[in-house]
């Protein structure tokens, strides 16, 4: 943020007041007393209107108590009376970017290299915005450039790092972030986003201690403690992930990401009460969405049988769980009753998401895209249904479903609880994860799809299945390859009672956290606790291809799931793998996920109503090794003729819910 800290010289009589009002104006700005700062600048500028350097600075005190539109005014203002001010212009255009008014900042920004071609905040700050674009090859140049013309930018090597980071190119972000650090070792976003980074290179020891020195650093840094508490939950650190998660939100209540996280943290942990959990979903939307005002009149014409425009918004359309459970619903669905329109949050697209792309009727690449402006895309597009397939997991668009943007909004697949929004009118599920005659702890009206609620687009790149293990190893094998998140104490103490009942039985677990030796450690620990020897305990980190994360199921004979958050998409690979899933009934939908999928496929039995039944069940599964070849080699044709992985029921039923919860708005929107 550009300041000036001289006047030009005003009026000989006034000379004094004015310097002293600009000082310490000045002074106040630098000790972060923003609010006396604007009122010195106010002083100077009630005895000299037309003084750009007051009219600046008091827009730097403004930006910084986040009243941006008033700042906007008060650059605005300088550069009036200074025409050839590129500080003000270069802020003017940072702030138009925070009010998400893009295109006026570009322009803005280009003005103050047309005045002075060798400033780098304004090659940053174009960057940034192209960023926001979505134009990410022009951000890399605006970065670059402004690198060339200051080598020590430290804020031009982290947001160059960033941008490389979010296009994969982690050996070029790794040096831009250490050359921001370099050039300030108080750079507390650099240190944040190596700490990133670090994680996705599975350096986890190394990610914790720079989430660790931002926060040394800025005790109040709330995106280190909101990133720490990403880290801790990555690792299965439940309760440290909470802990960081409400330390975020008292030092930023409004920080929307972090109460979601806090959300999902809350669905891992057995201690948390249901009732407590939807209190804190409430809550949510009680802090963050109460007050976003909300479109009430839509232009859609309210004709009941008409073809339905459905939108689906994600940033799942790429290699990723989500893919795999809607990918039937584009491919499946009927053309001539709906016309799907794809908003893809991807920032960098691949196979799956080409793949993805054909079965759209329309695709929109929406990445980067503001809230703002993608409710108005949504509208001008004339979208009757809209899908929310994230709910409050990374990268949502919530706040876009809390405009209202569509007449009808539903929520499906990609979180397994309410949203909490009062906007988003209905949920899909089924009788099997949400039984109708239990309390309804959400937001939305329940959406039962009669034939089950799960579709699956089985892995084109999966090995052929092979024999169960323990025809050759004389032993058999659990395995769990979920989320460490959902690994707690409560299912480590069954899973080891299993381990303790079956002589020279294993459990392998796999998981990408699982390549950090403190992260075995600690689970080896866990079940050391329950006598269960380190030995017994096999570990496999993060591989690269699917093909190899799938050949791992090779190595199990039964894979157990875990509770009270059950496995779905780990469960649809296992069973396509030949591996049977031992599965405890739930209290809610993530408990039943698996439950779900099994009563689908055939193989509800291995369903278990409370933990002494589901420890007997894995007993009995694994004790019969001719069984367990019987079933290996059964399943996945078994799947396959499933409704699971022939959905086409499902989704037209499905299709006939959009169609159920449109007639209901064409009804309200006919003249009384």
């Amino acid at each position: 943020m550009a300041l000036n800290y001289k006047l030009h010289a005003p009026a000989a009589n006034a000379a004094a007041d004015l310097s002293g009002h600009f000082l310490r104006g000045n002074e106040s700005l630098a000790a972060g007393d923003y609010r006396q700062a604007a009122e010195c600048y106010h002083q100077v500028l009630a005895v000299s209107p037309d003084l750009a350097e007051a009219h600046n600075n008091l827009g730097v005190a403004l930006k910084r108590l986040q009243q941006f539109d008033d700042a906007g005014i008060a650059f605005q203002r300088a550069v009036a009376a200074r025409p050839d001010f590129v500080d003000a212009y270069v802020n003017l255009g940072d702030t138009l970017r925070q009010l998400n008014r893009l295109d006026e900042a570009r322009i803005c920004l280009q003005a103050a290299l047309d005045i002075d071609p060798t400033c780098p905040a304004a090659y940053n700050n174009l960057g940034i915005v192209h960023r926001r674009l979505g134009d990410n090859e022009a951000a890399i140049q605006f970065f670059q450039r402004a690198l060339h013309l200051q080598p020590n930018h430290a804020s031009a090597a982290d947001n160059l790092g960033n941008v490389l980071a979010q296009t994969n190119r982690l050996e070029e972000a790794e040096a831009q972030f250490a050359q921001a650090v370099c050039s300030d070792a108080q750079a507390l976003s650099a240190h944040n986003h190596m700490g990133l980074l670090r994680q996705r290179q599975g350096r986890l020891r190394e990610a914790e201690q720079e989430f660790q020195t931002a926060i040394q650093l800025d005790s109040s840094y709330a995106t280190a403690h909101l990133n720490l508490g990403v880290l801790y939950l990555y690792e299965g650190r439940v309760q440290e992930a909470q802990h960081c998660f409400r330390k975020t939100l008292q030092l930023q209540p409004q920080f929307i990401k972090a109460h979601s996280n806090l959300l999902i943290s809350l669905g891992y942990d057995s201690s948390v009460d249901l009732d407590e959990l939807f209190a804190e979903h409430l809550r949510w939307q009680q802090q963050h969405a109460a007050d976003v005002p909300h479109i009430t009149t839509h232009a859609n014409s309210p004709q009941p049988r008409r073809r339905l425009r459905i939108g689906y918004i994600s940033i799942d359309f790429r290699r990723h769980p989500v893919a795999s459970f809607i990918e039937p619903i584009l491919k499946l669905r009927n053309s001539s009753e709906v016309e799907v329109v794809c908003y893809s949050d991807v920032p960098a697209p691949d196979a799956v998401t080409e793949r993805l792309e054909k079965l759209a009727d329309e695709w929109h690449n929406v990445a980067g895209m503001a809230d703002a402006e993608l409710v108005e895309r949504i509208q001008q597009d004339g979208i009757d249904v809209l899908v929310d397939l994230a709910g409050h997991t990374a990268g949502n668009r919530l706040m876009v479903f809390a405009q209202k943007p569509a007449p009808v909004q539903f929520s499906m697949l990609g979180y397994g609880n309410t949203t909490g929004l009062t906007t988003i009118d209905c949920r899909i599920t089924d009788a099997i994860c949400d039984p109708p005659e239990e309390p309804c702890r959400y937001t939305e009206t329940l959406v039962r799809i009669p034939t089950g609620s799960f579709t699956f687009a089985p892995p084109q790149s999966a090995p052929d299945v092979q024999p169960p293990p323990a025809l050759k190893n004389r032993s058999v094998t659990f395995g769990s390859f979920n989320n460490l998140a959902k690994i707690g104490p409560d299912v480590i103490a069954v899973w080891a009672e299993i381990l303790a009942a079956i002589p020279n039985s294993r459990l392998r677990l796999k998981n990408g956290a699982l390549g950090d030796e403190k992260v075995r450690q600690r689970y080896q620990e866990l079940f050391r606790q329950h006598h269960i020897p380190a030995e017994r305990i096999l570990f496999q980190g993060f591989v690269e291809s699917a093909e190899e994360h799938l050949a791992a199921y090779h190595d199990v004979d039964v894979a157990l799931d875990p509770f009270p958050y059950t496995g779905a998409t780990t469960t649809c690979e296992a069973l396509w793998m030949g591996v049977p899933v031992v599965t405890l009934r739930g209290a809610n939908y993530v408990g039943r996920m698996s439950a779900g999928i099994l009563n689908q496929t055939g193989y509800g039995y291995l369903t278990a109503a409370s933990k002494p039944q589901y420890v007997s069940t894995a007993i009995g599964i694994a004790s019969d090794v001719a069984q367990l070849s019987e079933i290996r080699n059964d399943l996945r044709q078994q799947l396959q003729s499933s409704s699971l992985c022939q959905p086409e029921t499902i989704v037209t039923e499905i299709e006939s819910a959009y169609r159920t919860a449109w007639q209901h708005w064409c009804q309200t929107q006919v003249a009384p």
